[in-house]
Order: structure tokens, then sequence, then C-alpha cells
């Protein structure tokens, strides 16, 4: 029943997500020059160069690169339209303003490819690093990067020699490239303040406390024990530079305790045969997740999915077989140190006027069977059901 329930929080919750949209406060820059203000439909970053969907208090516009000059969508997307040549062919895109200045950054998301251009006085020059495969004479193969874009920076910024040792060394990297362009800027026009977008990434912190239902399976016995346990641990939430804001990465350190005991009767020997099953031990678990959160305001509905790292400390655990009331069995009741989870589930973040929020959630854990099982203990299967209240900050 917990497994039909959740796949259909997940299945309505990712139906809502197909069909949301993400209107958020931006302007439109005319042909004319003339700025107007309403909300911009924010997508992915291949949506973003192809089209601006932009409405105001009475109507919706979409705006093709051949339309306006340029957008904005919220505080950190900033669009303008330029045309651009790729392979053979030219075409106009809404290209993302990563730096403004002297010289100019941009970013493109086009083919699957991440694509950089630089743009002095005019000149708009294709930052590439393409990698080729070269065969040797004796039949092996290597990979050779291109680093076309270190000679077109070197060009680019000849009149910065002190920024030639630098260049040299410059990552084709989101994060590297803005950081030589706004040295540039610098070296070029100390005391002016261009536009750059951050390079910081965005962690937060989230600490939580909760409770988890277990189901114990033991394979040998063909039983379940249902066990309960408080949880209570922190997840450091990573957003991706290049990702879309409503994407991001968790990492978990919790702790939870799997306690509990059964007798379990049988009639294999006599009447008064039975074992006594003792689950006792302390779980490290380390959650690694992928969370897509609705582009929402107030209240903002999320679906997530990963793995969980669980070491298993203090093992008390035992499985006593009783034949009768004189004699019984102690069996083999060690468990793995390391177990595998796969996880997915649901929640809502509840955001409060200080940018912070509270969240509630609901997570469903299945355990991968071991590779090697060490006892009977270990065979069995384990799904937990987590449910979870924590608090975010930004650190």
């Amino acid at each position: 029943m917990i497994k039909q329930i959740s796949c259909a929080i997940l299945l309505c919750i990712t139906s809502l997500t197909m069909a949301q949209s993400d209107f958020v406060k931006g302007s439109v820059i005319t042909l004319n020059g003339d700025t107007l203000y309403g909300e911009v439909n924010l997508r992915s970053n291949i949506k973003n160069s192809e089209s601006c969907i932009f409405r105001d208090t009475n109507t919706t516009h979409t705006y093709l690169p051949n339309d306006i000059k340029a957008y904005t969508a919220s505080t950190d997307k900033y669009y303008i339209s330029k045309t651009v040549k790729l392979n053979a062919d030219s075409a106009n895109f809404f290209l993302e303003v990563l730096v403004q200045g002297d010289a100019s950054l941009y970013y493109l998301k086009h083919s699957g490819d991440d694509l950089f251009f630089i743009d002095q006085e005019g000149r708009l020059t294709l930052l590439s690093n393409k990698e080729t495969i070269i065969e040797k004479d004796d039949g092996t193969k290597y990979s050779k990067e291109s680093k076309q874009y270190i000679g077109a920076l070197l060009y680019t910024f000849r009149d910065a020699p002190k920024l030639t040792s630098q260049i040299k060394n410059t990552e084709f990297y989101y994060k590297s490239l803005v950081n030589i362009t706004n040295k540039y800027n610098q070296f070029k026009n100390p005391n002016t303040q261009n536009y750059s977008k951050t390079t910081k990434n965005k962690v937060y912190l989230e600490t939580g406390a909760g409770y988890t239902g277990i189901t114990y399976n033991i394979n040998s016995l063909d039983t379940d024990l249902s066990l309960g346990s408080a949880t209570v641990g922190v997840d450091f939430v990573f957003k991706p530079l290049k990702a879309h804001y409503v994407w991001d990465v968790t990492l978990g350190l919790y702790a939870v305790k799997y306690k509990g005991d059964s007798k379990i009767e049988y009639n294999s020997y006599s009447d008064d045969s039975y074992h006594l099953v003792s689950i006792d031990y302390t779980a490290i678990k380390t959650p690694i997740k992928v969370r897509y959160s609705l582009p929402m305001k107030k209240f903002q509905p999320f679906i997530n999915a990963g793995i969980i790292n669980s070491i298993a400390l203090n093992n008390n655990s035992t499985l006593v077989n009783h034949r009768s009331e004189y004699t019984q069995n102690e069996k083999d009741a060690s468990i793995s140190k390391y177990q595998l989870f796969y996880t997915f589930g649901a929640g809502l973040k509840w955001h409060t006027q200080n940018k912070n929020y509270f969240n509630l959630s609901a997570n469903y854990e299945i355990k991968s069977q071991s590779l090697v099982s060490v006892s009977e203990l270990d065979y069995g299967k384990i799904n937990n059901l987590v449910f979870t209240i924590s608090y975010c900050f930004k650190l």
C-alpha cells in the first residue's frame, strides 16, 4: 500500500510539473529602446535562448530574437539578442549575458553543448574547446582538446599583457571564463562597475527531525517486522550555477535507530517452537538527492530522488531459534556495515518573509539487495517511510 501511495504522489506532482509555468518579474527592451515591465516565463536555458514569453496586466506576448533587443527575468537572468554563426549557418538567439563591459561574455545552450562568446567592440568570437580523437600508427586512440578559446582570449585581451599567464591557465568553464573577463574589464577601467553574473555557489542548510516507519523483512522466516524510530539530521542544499533555479542537489547526514523485536511461532518441531528476533543497531545515512521544486512563490511543492549510503553501527541484533522449552539455538545475526538504499519522495516548502523556508517531506526508501549477505537478518528487505520537518537558511 505504501508503494502505491508513493507512486501516486510522484505521478501527480510530475504531471503538475509538466504543466507549470514560471512567470517571474522581468522586463523587455524593445527595438526602439523602450523598457516594458511585467513578468517573463523563466524556462530552460535552451528555451530561454529561442524566445521570450512576456506578459503585462492585459496580454501575453511571445518575442523572438528579431523582435526585441533584450529581456531580463528575475534578478539574475539577462538575455541579449545576437546573430551568431554556428558551423556554416548564422542564426539569431537570445544569449545570456554573463559579463558586460569593455569585453562582454555570453552563454548559449545549443544542441546539448555549452557555447561561450566573447564580444569586444562589436566583434563576436566563439570560444570553443572541441575534443578530437587522434589515432596513432599502432592503432591506439586518444582524445585531445583544441584549446581554441585560449588563443581567442589571448588575442582579444592582447592589450592587457599582465593577464597573459592567467589566460593560459583559464579553464573552459563558466566560472573561470567569467572571472578572467572581469579581470580584463577591471584592468581597462578600474573605476567602472560592470554587470557580472555572480559565480558564487549558493549553499543552504536544512536542519530537520522526523519519524521513520520501518518494515524489516526476513526472507528465511517469511515475515515482516514493523519498527518505528525518530530521525535527526541535516541536508546541505547546493544550487548549480547554470541550472534553472528550481533544481538543486542535496547532501545529507542523518541518524536513525533500528530497534524492535518479535516472537514468531512455527510448528516444524513442536507446538512450542518459535523464533525470537531482535533488531538493534544504529544507522548513519548520507542521502544524495536531486530535487525539483515547482516554480511557485509562498508554498512550493517538490519531488526528489536519489541514493542513500547507510553505515550500520553498534549491532546488537539477535535471532534465536527455540525448538522447545528446553532447547534453543542462537543463529548468526550480523548485519552488513554498508547498505545502499534507493529513495524518492515529495514535499512542500513554506517560504518565510526572510527568504528562509520550512520543509515538510515524505520519502520512501528501498534497500538494495546485498551482493554478499552475511546472515539471515542481512538477507532480507528493508523499506522505510520517512516523514521529516526541517528549517532551511542560507549559509
